[in-house]
């Protein structure tokens, strides 16, 4: 029942930080409040600095108002669970670790494995972003296996940035080769929602040196998932565990069994440049890439940097009734093998109105596609 409140003195901040071994942070139990706000235009423009923490912030049921803040070196910076007020936010803030060493004891060698974490939140759609105001409410994520890491949550993202979210020279202690937004369902019948980017002012992600952008895996008991009008480029990516796990993919979706057709999965208006695969989707029935009749605009892929093996554009497998249109998939050259549009074992799919550019192999169809 408790409320604290952080805010600036002035050009002062307030900074939060331990002098030697790692803290616990803070924890906001059901039906506290915790309200950081902060300037980011006073001092070193960082607003509210929060380091060293194991987690900087445990928001349980509670209300988190987070605006304004910097966090650097923690081992998590922000975990959300289990319906929180539907008051809460996250804007305009940095998550990131210089250097990439948390550099404190007992995670002295540690990189995060993520800077957020939502869990079991279905009362609403938590934000991360914020598309109205001026560019100080832009989030920002950096140096992280995975920067926002959704579990059995609806949530809408809009309006981050993503940098360095990857392996770094893999001798950090994690088997994941990193995902900028990482979204789990879950096997009940509990409808979620769930929007990454949109195709409106301040609406789209943008995304640099990811290994994956978006991964969604579990989608059962995600009703609408949309990921739409965002920027994907990794041309100065430096593969690391290339072929493994869906290395330098720009979104995947995946679902471990068929999904129901009348669930909406929809993936429109994205621009992804220099990633090995550009959309994936396996066991998603009725998933829509590129424009129809409901409505969206094209994605386009351009394959400019070659990657030994295999590159696809848009790659579905066992994805009945699926819909492939409007979209232009470019290869700029051919010294390496790219496929632009591969299909397999994706009976009644609609391909159509795509434009396939100096694709050295322009389509792949294999497997049962009966009626496609």
């Amino acid at each position: 029942g408790g409320t604290l409140i952080i805010l600036n003195d002035g050009a002062n901040n307030s900074h939060l930080f331990p002098c030697s071994d790692m803290w616990n942070g803070i924890i906001v139990e059901p039906g506290g409040i915790l309200d950081i706000g902060g300037t980011v235009t006073s001092g070193s423009k960082l607003g509210t600095l929060i380091q060293g923490a194991i987690t900087a912030i445990d928001v349980n049921a509670g209300t988190l108002k987070l605006n304004y803040a910097t966090f650097d070196h923690d081992l998590l910076s922000v975990y959300v669970r289990n319906n929180p007020s539907v008051n809460s936010y996250i804007y305009g803030c940095k998550f990131r670790c210089t250097g990439a060493r948390i550099g404190k004891a007992p995670f002295d060698d540690y990189i995060p494995f993520e800077h957020v974490r939502i869990e079991n939140v279905s009362n609403f759609q938590f934000p991360i972003g914020k598309t109205t105001g001026g560019t100080g409410l832009i989030n920002y994520f950096s140096d992280a296996f995975s920067a926002i890491g959704v579990y059995k949550s609806s949530v809408i993202i809009q309006r981050n940035n993503f940098d360095d979210i990857y392996n770094h020279n893999s001798f950090y202690h994690s088997s994941s080769y990193g995902q900028a937004i990482n979204v789990v369902g879950s096997p009940s019948t509990t409808p979620l929602v769930v929007d990454i980017g949109g195709t409106g002012t301040n609406e789209p992600n943008y995304f640099t040196n990811s290994n994956i952008g978006v991964r969604v895996s579990n989608t059962k008991s995600i009703s609408q998932l949309v990921i739409a009008g965002n920027e994907f480029e990794n041309t100065s990516l430096q593969e690391i565990g290339a072929g493994t796990d869906f290395c330098n993919t720009a979104i995947t979706v995946q679902n471990p069994l068929s999904r129901l057709i009348t669930q909406e999965v929809s993936v429109f208006g994205n621009t992804i440049t220099d990633y090995r695969i550009g959309i994936h989707a396996n066991n998603v029935s009725a998933i829509s890439i590129g424009a129809d009749v409901t409505g969206g605009t094209k994605n386009t892929i351009n394959l400019n940097k070659g990657y030994s093996g295999f590159m696809h554009g848009i790659w579905i497998e066992n994805c009945p009734q699926a819909k492939i249109q409007s979209n232009e998939i470019t290869q700029n050259g051919v010294t390496y093998s790219a496929e632009g549009i591969t299909i397999n074992e994706s009976a009644d799919a609609v391909v159509n109105l795509n434009i396939l550019k100096d694709l050295s192999i322009p389509s792949h169809v294999f497997g049962n596609c009966e009626d496609t």
